[in-house]
């Protein structure tokens, strides 16, 4: 990708001049000055400050956000939204339009504070989080995720046909070390034989490492109550995205058009299921790149974690995540069972799209 494309894409996620410089050095090898960088958006026409968005389009978007997600959303997180889909617009400005669009919202979310627990952690990469979520597993839609303990990145969070089978968390992972390019030094996990095959393979790639936590000491088993990075981040999703689905399904248990059988859950599935990921990708996307407050403990790292996970050194930390060996990799890729990437049973989806066709009925849309 181009410079001026890395710019306006950094520009669009909301980051600061200086957090813009720092990525396109670390990250793409370009060396830019403050002063270039702002000639540069200027020709862009890149603005925070000038050339605002109209006040009535801004509105109406976040009143369509506040129906599709109900009193879930912060103004912080509203405002992200806003910036990515192509508004400028400040935080002030998203604060006070929430206060009088949505006043019910405000209220409930100034109720529900939370004190939060101490936790920390040496570097990125150093311990990822592992868990399911059953929330909508009932409707056929469990949820996995993982999440990096010191960045608070989110690692993969996919709805899937399930998150019991050891296979499914297994390509998961496989598929994040390959994206990444490196092996965390830990994985946490709860006491769950879905976690098996993950256990496994971290293990093996970690066998002839000689740090203190190599080997058998590089996968962690635990209470859930125990594992709190990733069940705090439940928490987050299910208020930004995930209880819009809840009391979606909850309504057509009530409405008599899902008894919760086999087929129900199938044809639930086929036509929601890339749904359910599209809202969960746009939470994977915004809490990425939103700015973490500094804790009153002042012993978590605040910022990005999309910056706090992929330039630690700019926090005063390192990477402890260890290169992967390709080959072993693939070996291990090679010993799984691979998993259908039809979201319910072949036959059920040759079935409905016939059925489709011939009725010039399309799918839902998120």
């Amino acid at each position: 990708m181009e410079r001026d494309e890395l710019i306006r894409e950094y520009f669009k996620l909301g980051l600061k001049y200086s957090e813009i410089i720092q990525c396109l050095e670390e990250l793409h090898g370009y060396s830019v000055g403050l002063r270039t960088l702002k000639r540069i958006t200027k020709k862009l026409r890149l603005f925070r400050r000038k050339f605002k968005s109209d006040i009535l389009e801004i509105a109406l978007f976040l009143l369509q956000q506040c129906n599709e997600h109900g009193k879930m959303h912060g103004y912080r997180w509203m405002h992200l939204k806003c910036l990515e889909r192509g508004f400028v617009v400040d935080q002030e400005t998203v604060r006070v339009m929430l206060l009088i669009i949505d006043p019910a919202g405000v209220a409930y979310r100034k109720r529900r504070r939370l004190r939060r627990r101490v936790y920390s952690i040496r570097g990125p990469n150093s311990v990822w989080h592992i868990d399911g979520y059953d929330k909508l597993s009932r409707y056929g839609r469990p949820i996995h995720g993982c999440v990096d303990g010191f960045s608070r990145q989110i690692i993969w969070l996919k709805a899937g046909v399930s998150n019991k089978n050891p296979f499914v968390i297994a390509h998961y992972y496989i598929h994040s070390i390959r994206k990444y390019g490196i092996c965390p030094r830990r994985v946490r996990a709860d006491m769950g034989t879905e976690n098996i095959h993950v256990e496994t393979i971290q293990k093996f790639l970690r066998r002839n490492h000689v740090d203190e936590y190599a080997g058998e000491r590089s996968f962690l088993y635990g209470k859930s109550i125990n594992n709190q990075r990733i069940e705090s981040m439940w928490g987050m999703i299910r208020r930004q995205g995930i209880q819009f689905w809840i009391n979606f399904f909850q309504d057509l248990v009530e409405g008599g058009y899902h008894d919760g059988d086999h087929l129900d859950k199938e044809l639930c599935r086929l036509c929601f299921l890339q749904a359910v990921q599209n809202t969960l990708d746009d939470i994977s996307s915004i809490w990425n790149r939103h700015r973490i407050r500094p804790y009153r403990q002042g012993i978590s790292r605040c910022g990005r974690p999309f910056l706090l996970h992929h330039m630690p050194r700019a926090y005063g930390s390192a990477d402890f995540g260890t290169e992967i060996n390709v080959m072993e990799v693939d070996i291990c890729e090679g010993e799984l069972e691979t998993i259908p990437h039809y979201p319910c049973s072949k036959l059920i989806e040759e079935l409905c799209t016939c059925i489709m066709d011939e009725n010039n009925i399309t799918m839902p849309k998120a």
